[in-house]
Formats: structure tokens, sequence, C-alpha cells
């Protein structure tokens, strides 16, 4: 596919539209094309212009972004996991507990300004950007946001603790309180009640 023909290009180096063209085997028109999906997507952008001897405008240069280096990388869970695993075995309950809650206003803080509406949508809107699949279930005494395939499942496998991070994320976002009602082992699923 000439979409994944050109972000493996481009992770090498930075190229004009021209010497993708070359070498993908499209016009330029063609590259142009594929390249102004890819910045939609946040995955390519164009970082400046390469100068030559020549008259004319210069080439724009184009590069995979921070966003498509993450997005490539397979070592994310695996390292989340064995931090928390050795954390876990090194750190008192308690301040590993304070560990994951400042992790997960950090993660909060990185994020836009805290979101404005119904806190529980809120809550599933963000439990689902970071890839879990939730709903919101309200009833007389509680209103919860269920997620399956939690997304810290590798971390929270060697430390259910480690559920605290998402917990923050969500009330630091939301300016709700929230807090852990978690299905642990095997396959970890999401459960915070959301007030």
């Amino acid at each position: 596919m000439t979409r994944d023909r050109l972000l493996d290009l481009l992770r090498y180096r930075p190229h004009t539209v021209d010497e993708l063209a070359a070498v993908v085997g499209l016009t330029a028109n063609g590259v142009r094309a594929q390249l102004a999906a890819l910045e939609r997507d946040g995955l390519v952008g164009r970082i400046g212009v390469r100068h030559g001897a020549g008259p004319g405008k210069p080439p724009q240069i184009y590069a995979v972004t921070a966003q498509a280096e993450a997005q490539f990388s397979v070592a994310y869970a695996p390292a989340l996991a064995a931090l928390v695993a050795a954390l876990g075995e090194k750190v008192d309950p308690p301040e590993l507990h304070s560990v994951f809650n400042a992790a997960g206003r950090r993660i909060a803080a990185s994020r836009a300004a805290p979101m404005q509406g119904d806190p529980a949508e809120l809550a599933r809107t963000l439990l689902e950007s970071l890839g879990a699949a939730a709903t919101v279930r309200r009833d007389t005494e509680h209103v919860m946001v269920e997620g399956v395939a939690c997304p810290l499942a590798d971390a929270v496998r060697q430390c259910p603790d480690s559920c605290e991070m998402v917990r923050a994320l969500l009330a630091a976002a939301t300016g709700a309180r929230v807090s852990t009602r978690c299905v642990h082992g095997v396959a970890p699923r999401c459960r915070f009640a959301v007030s």
C-alpha cells in the first residue's frame, strides 16, 4: 500500500514530494494527495524547505510526526508493565498509590483544558480515547463508567494499583469525583464510579 510505503520512507529520513514520487512510482500529484491524507491523520508534517541552486519555489520537506513514531513502537506496553512491576517490588503501597496518582494527573495536564459536560460521558470518551470500549451505566445508586479492553491491561496484571493512574486522569480531566471499582486478574476491566 502506497500510504505504508511513504510512512516507511519518511521514517528513515525526510523527503520532498519529487523524491518520494521517484521511489514509489506515483506522480507528484499522487504523492501530494497521499501526504495530504497523512497530514490530516497527524502522521506526517512539513518540516521546512530544501533550498537549491536553481530558481523557483523550494520544495517542501516532509517527515513523520512524533504521533506516528509512537504508533510504530510496540515497546510501550511491555516497558510500562516492567516499570510498574519494578515499582511494585521496591515502593511501599501508600507511596506507590501516590506515584500512580501523580502520573494520572500529569497525563491529564498534558491534554487539553479540563473537559466540560456530563462527567460520566466525558470519562467514557476519555477511556475510549485510551483504547477501551466503554459504556455508562446509571442506576439509582451509582453512575458507572465501564470499559472492556483495559488500556493498561499489561500493567494492571503486574500491579492492580496501577488503575490509580486512570482514575486520577479521569478525575482531573472531568473535575468529577471518581472511584475505582475495576476488575483485576487475567482480563482486567475498567469500572469507575463517577459522582
